[in-house]
């Protein structure tokens, strides 16, 4: 056991002072990646490509790998490249062949200019933590697809984040927003909020009369402070059930000219 803490020690300041952060955040890198502590904090002797032999460690190396990616500082400067990799220290642990190649897939599948892909993936560095293959369901890939099907490429540009989104829920997240009239708010951060949640609020506001409020605001983290009611309330009240998701299709097919029909993987992930 005191080796083990005697490395998880090394291994937090060697973090701390190579990303200009605390010990505490250093420490919290290794909460969410564990293994970080398997890797040396020291330089080492190793043959280079061309076999000169060089002093070399593996995460000084990726950071360095990191740092002619997104252009620091030219591009992307030291404090916010320091604080992408200390919010996201898996990036530590993926090979760089790995990283590339993921990097690849998103700039391919998007048509972006490698100016465009660096700016993409700074604003949500988990997306190259994500699956990027070929095939699957829930991968960058599909996600995409499915993404382009209803928002324009310029919207998912400005708003990478959205890649966090489950890709069997997006669809309904999308539908409830729109038939409530709230696409704009949806595009601009509301497609992270759980669909569950957002029906609910959505259908308790259309039965208000008299009452001044914006559709966006079905996204709001004051709502139940607003409005006076709970979350968890309106759920039981307005279960987002088989009965609602025929109801969110009809109002959708009613109001759009290309209806939506949910698929079965789509309707399992919501149920």
């Amino acid at each position: 056991m005191s080796k083990l803490i005697a490395k998880i020690n090394a291994t937090k300041k060697f973090l701390a002072n190579l990303l200009n952060i605390t010990e505490e955040e250093a420490e919290s890198m290794i909460d969410k990646q564990p293994s970080l502590i398997n890797y040396s904090t020291q330089q080492v002797w190793k043959k280079d490509d061309a076999g000169n032999v060089v002093y070399a460690n593996v995460i000084i190396d990726r950071m360095s790998f990191y740092r002619d990616v997104f252009r620091v500082p030219a591009e992307l400067s030291e404090k916010k490249f320091f604080r992408m990799i200390a919010s996201h220290p898996a990036m530590l642990n993926t090979s760089e062949e790995t990283f590339m190649a993921k990097m690849e897939a998103i700039k391919s599948t998007l048509d972006l200019t490698d100016a465009e892909l660096r700016k993409f993936v700074v604003g949500n560095p988990q997306v190259v933590l994500l699956d990027c293959s070929a095939n699957g369901k829930n991968t960058t890939i599909a996600k995409i697809a499915k993404f382009r099907s209803v928002l324009s490429m310029d919207e998912i540009l400005d708003n990478p984040m959205i890649m966090n989104v489950p890709a069997q829920k997006f669809t309904i997240r999308y539908m409830i927003a729109k038939n409530a009239g709230a696409r704009d708010a949806f595009v601009n951060g509301g497609f992270m909020y759980n669909e569950k949640k957002v029906y609910a609020r959505a259908q308790y506001l259309a039965t208000l009369t008299g009452t001044q409020y914006a559709s966006s605001e079905i996204f709001s983290d004051k709502f139940e402070k607003k409005f006076g009611v709970l979350d968890a309330a309106l759920a039981v009240q307005y279960p987002l059930d088989a009965a609602a998701i025929a109801s969110i299709e009809a109002t959708y097919a009613a109001n759009n000219r290309r209806p939506i029909t949910l698929k079965p993987e789509e309707r399992n992930a919501v149920l």
